[in-house]
């Protein structure tokens, strides 16, 4: 039993690592696209943006009659990575306060002596 233990503890501990490793990069990714975003509308002279139709509207040089259709799925995907990282978060504070609310107490059985 103690290797399986052994095994589900180094398991746990690389997806712990992989996930940060995700993690960070992807907000690193999401800090110089909103970086990137702000300095080009500074420099063509649009700083106040309060609506995500007047952040839609920015791209219609670009985009044309297709601007909302390019606009949308990126609010969409950014609600649901927002909503992903909440639940996650949500998970691993339920796991580090309860244990036994998780698994039925089978992790402290497990490492009980």
């Amino acid at each position: 039993m103690n290797s399986g233990l052994a095994e589900a503890r180094e398991h746990l501990r690389r997806i712990k690592i992989d996930t940060w490793i995700g993690m960070g990069f992807s907000s690193l990714i999401a800090f110089f696209v909103i970086l990137c975003t702000a300095v080009t509308l500074h420099a063509a002279g649009i700083t106040e943006i309060e609506t995500s139709a007047q952040a839609a509207e920015v791209l219609r040089p670009l985009a044309g009659e297709l601007t909302f259709f390019l606009f949308a799925p990126g609010i969409i995907g950014a609600g649901l990575r927002w909503t992903r990282r909440a639940g996650l978060a949500g998970q691993a504070w339920q796991r580090l306060i309860s244990p036994a609310a998780v698994d039925g107490g089978q992790a402290r059985r497990a490492i009980a002596p």
